[in-house]
């Protein structure tokens, strides 16, 4: 497959509704996140939109859907395959763009005490991706609080004689 006339290669991680998705273009650039729901990628969206670091690296983030594409600069010097960190990592060539990819974007950790190679937190809960977009965990309905064989009336007790 080809695109503009030159090779396209994607890396991709397996679907999976628990985790994260995760592909990687390289002509142009670019990585894609998918997120559980469009809530989730929009609001990562506009986190990153509004980040001085995502405009001056030129990053364009861009939303579809449920997911978000961040151009990858070339100072991404290698992307290697790993079973241990969600599918693959990122190689930075150096310390501080590394640095500030992970602060800025959130969703990044460091691998094994590397200060230049960086992985997605594919595995990362619900609750705590709401909390880190600032997303409102959903209110639980009257019927989830109510304790198992409760009644649905709200009837006075019996009394007894």
């Amino acid at each position: 497959m080809s695109e503009r006339g030159g090779p396209m290669t994607i890396i991709t991680t397996q679907p999976d509704h628990r985790y994260l998705d995760v592909s990687i273009k390289f002509e142009p650039r670019k990585i894609t996140i998918g997120f559980r729901n469009n809530i989730q990628a929009n609001r990562y969206h506009q986190l990153m939109s509004k980040e001085p670091f995502v405009r001056d690296m030129d990053l364009n983030s861009q939303v579809s859907n449920r997911s978000v594409s961040l151009r990858l600069p070339s100072r991404v010097t290698e992307i290697v395959s790993s079973s241990s960190c969600g599918g693959f990592y990122i190689h930075f060539s150096d310390e501080q763009l590394a640095s500030e990819w992970q602060k800025t974007l959130l969703l990044w950790k460091f691998r094994d005490g590397s200060k230049t190679k960086l992985y997605i937190d594919r595995r990362i809960g619900n609750s705590l991706l709401n909390e880190m977009l600032g997303i409102p965990e959903p209110r639980p309905s009257s019927s989830e609080l109510r304790s198992p064989g409760e009644a649905l009336t709200s009837a006075p007790p019996p009394v007894y004689l």
